[in-house]
């Protein structure tokens, strides 16, 4: 958390974070969210199942009122979709497939970019 606090002093352009420990940073004054226009929820639905509905609540508090969201899920449940309306202003729902279904036209690759330790 030391080397995470000193880079977030710093500033930063780009932050990728839990939300248990981005609230960490923000509540020990390590950075604030007041310059973020973007906010990015990954697995939205798998966090508020996981009880953490509050955490992203305060973490969308945090953000400007004029940031842009996007909310990603593979299944978007009613619970996601009143967050998204009770956060979001004028929020567009955009589908890749049929609701319920698994898509089947969708490929996945990884590639290796150099090694080292990380």
């Amino acid at each position: 958390m030391y080397d995470q606090a000193k880079e977030l002093k710093r500033g930063i352009e780009i932050l990728i974070a839990t939300p248990g420990r981005l609230i960490d940073h923000i509540k020990k004054g390590n950075t604030n969210l007041q310059r973020a226009t973007i906010l990015t929820l990954d697995e939205a639905d798998r966090m508020l199942e996981l009880g953490f509905e509050p955490q992203v609540r305060s973490i969308c508090n945090h953000v400007r009122p004029d940031k842009q969201c996007l909310f990603f899920s593979a299944t978007f449940k009613k619970k996601i979709e009143r967050l998204a309306r009770d956060i979001l202003n004028d929020p567009i729902k955009i589908t890749q497939g049929n609701a319920g279904q698994v898509n089947e036209d969708i490929s996945q690759y990884g590639h290796i970019i150099g090694q080292g330790t990380v």
